[in-house]
């Protein structure tokens, strides 16, 4: 029976060096940690009271379905071990959510892995937290440490003092070498006994992460939704000239669960207007080119001299100090009045050529996209109701001035889009002496309309009232602009007459 008692003794003796290896000295390498679990959040793959081996892995290596363990963001910060739910913002140190397996819903958080590495689960040891607690625990402690060796160090020595039993055939000797090889088990065994609960000590665990986990900071920077640069007034946006006043204007969102909100919100646009690289902006409420806005700078002033292509980047922090900066917006500063480019008529299908019927067009084109409202107070461009007068140019016997095409909002004449000579006087049926009433569209019955596409300012001609409008000869009209119009950087337009291309015809 000694031998098997002794080979037991050898057994145990190795299975205690071989958990105080994996316990307490190989979480020191770095290659993998021990967790306890604490809770039931995560049954019954991870039952209360096992533990999860637990190995390091870059943070951007971490997927859906992955179990990580991690501190949440929290006042209390306790550590978690749950399911990768979500990944919101991909990249080196991604924001996720996670859940517990028993769990009816995620955890009320979004959390940065901020550190390097995670720590993800890639086994489960049942039962094992248990009895890791238990040898954690005070009395368990003072009693391994303390009691136990000083037993076993009484007990070798009692065996070594005391004097042997003679049996027959065993020489003395034989004792002394027991001796030696109970001492080296004994001290062993205390050096054991000591030492597994230090390494125990050394243990993370998991803390309640249950579904009555309380809703947790914010851990997810805002981040800007729309940005652009606008001048003071008018309607297009997206351009600047040298010198021009403009707004920077931007739509901040902040995320979470709950969000702590946005807390300031500022841009730098010093390559627009120079030394300008911390610049507020207010909140509140503003509309740009049909877009609403939450965000908006102070009234600023482009720099002199500027053209070209410019950049300016935003940075937005939310209540708990969370920033992000995001770059590469773009503002175009252009110093190019606009121009009058052409003028045109269209005949509508199965209309008189010659003649101006409802459904005719005429087509103004600036070398530009003009701003809408400075055409007309309010307009965006999209389409919208006007009178169009057909002005007789009058005679004096034989001697006739040509007809003009001119546009109306309501009884007010739109001055903006200038006069268009139509360069003949036969479009009124006027007579030779005088003047004959003008030739309206659009006051009574279908109305004439207007609308913008880019750089042309179509009119469409309702119905036609007042006196006839008789058949035209071939000529080549001609646009005299105005210089109200301006362009999205507030660019004036240069007023200037334009004929129009491919003279020689009969217009409408």
């Amino acid at each position: 029976m000694r031998p098997i008692g002794q080979w037991a003794g050898r057994i145990l003796l190795a299975m205690a060096a071989a958990v105080l290896l994996a316990v307490g000295i190989g979480p020191l390498t770095g290659a993998y940690r021990m967790a306890t679990v604490l809770s039931g959040s995560m049954g019954p793959g991870m039952p209360v009271g096992s533990v999860a081996v637990l190995v390091p892995i870059d943070p951007a290596a971490v997927h859906v379905g992955d179990v990580i363990t991690y501190q949440a963001p929290t006042p209390e910060r306790q550590v978690v071990t749950h399911r990768v739910v979500e990944i919101t913002e991909p990249g080196p140190h991604p924001v996720l959510r996670t859940k517990g397996d028993a769990n009816a819903a995620p955890d009320p958080w979004s959390a940065r892995l901020d550190g390097a590495p995670a720590w993800q689960r890639v086994a489960v040891i049942p039962y094992a937290g248990t009895v890791i607690r238990t040898l954690r625990s005070a009395p368990v402690h003072h009693a391994t440490v303390h009691l136990v060796p000083a037993l076993l160090l009484s007990a070798m020595l009692v065996s070594i003092w005391l004097p042997a039993t003679k049996k027959p055939g065993r020489r003395p000797r034989l004792r002394r070498r027991a001796s030696r090889r109970q001492a080296v088990a004994v001290v062993a065994v205390v050096i054991l006994a000591a030492g597994g609960p230090a390494a125990l000590a050394a243990f993370t665990r998991t803390t309640t992460a249950s579904n009555s986990v309380g809703a947790a900071a914010d851990w997810v920077a805002p981040s800007v939704t729309t940005t652009v640069i606008a001048k003071q007034t008018g309607y297009l946006a997206g351009a600047v000239k040298q010198g021009g006043s403009y707004y920077v204007y931007a739509n901040v969102a902040d995320s979470g669960n709950p969000a702590s909100g946005v807390a300031t919100v500022k841009t730098d646009e010093s390559a627009i207007t120079s030394g300008q690289t911390n610049v507020a902006l207010t909140a509140g409420s503003y509309s740009v080119n049909g877009v609403n806005y939450g965000y908006r700078s102070a009234l600023q002033t482009a720099s002199s001299p500027l053209s070209g292509g410019k950049t300016y980047s935003i940075t937005s922090t939310d209540a708990l100090g969370y920033s992000s900066l995001q770059t590469g917006y773009t503002v175009t500063v252009d110093n190019t009045p606009p121009a009058a480019a052409d003028i045109q008529t269209t005949n509508h299908a199965g209309g008189t050529v010659g003649t101006a019927e409802i459904g005719d067009t005429i087509i103004y084109t600036f070398s530009k996209q003009i701003d809408p409202q400075s055409i007309l107070a309010g307009w965006t461009g999209a389409s919208t109701n006007v009178i169009v007068h057909l002005e007789d140019g009058g005679c004096t016997l034989i001697l006739c001035s040509a007809d003009d095409f001119v546009v109306y909002n309501g009884g007010s004449q739109l001055t903006t889009l200038g006069i268009v000579s139509l360069a003949d006087a036969g479009y009124t049926g006027g007579s030779l002496l005088g003047s004959a009433p003008d030739t309206i569209f659009g006051a009574t019955g279908t109305t004439s309309t207007m609308v913008q596409s880019g750089a042309t300012i179509t009119i469409t001609l309702g119905t036609r009232s007042g006196s006839g409008a008789d058949n035209g000869g071939t000529t080549t009209m001609s646009w005299n602009s105005d210089t109200a119009p301006y362009d999205a950087a507030g660019n004036a337009a240069s007023g200037n007459t334009k004929s129009e291309t491919g003279a020689g015809d009969k217009e409408f």
